[in-house]
């Protein structure tokens, strides 16, 4: 195996569904005995993309993840945090306080409560597309 490009870091649940969902279309469209090599690896695919169908990360377009990481952009949140809101899409006060390491310590209550309102506008099933 050859490596094309070097990772920038970890991918979001929407970016590995997008990857998966990629894969399985260029499968479906070269069928032949290539497919018997593959078969525990497309079976594995197809759970995975079972599992991430069912998540937030369905809800999530790049536009929605761009408006997010440009409106969060004036928080100090690490990469890390920034990966957990996109992969979780929090919705409650209590998800923010667990994604956000030392939360209270780091933000006021109105900071916190500005970053559960970006995410709930950009992140969110009803949020408005950008």
């Amino acid at each position: 195996m050859k490596v094309l490009e070097v990772s920038e870091g970890p991918l979001t649940n929407y970016e590995v569904m997008c990857l998966l969902e990629e894969r399985k279309k260029t499968r479906m469209e070269r069928k032949g005995p290539t497919a018997v090599l593959y078969a525990e690896r497309n079976w594995v695919d197809s759970k995975v993309l079972k599992c991430l169908g069912q998540s937030s990360a369905k809800l999530l377009t790049e536009d929605k993840i761009s408006a997010f990481l440009t409106e969060a952009s004036a928080f100090e949140l690490t990469h890390a945090e920034k990966l957990q809101f996109l992969n979780h899409c929090p919705t409650e006060l209590v998800d923010i306080h667990l994604i956000v390491e030392d939360c209270a310590g780091r933000f006021s209550e109105d900071q916190i409560d500005a970053l559960l309102s970006i995410a709930v506008n950009t992140l969110a099933e009803g949020a408005i597309e950008a």
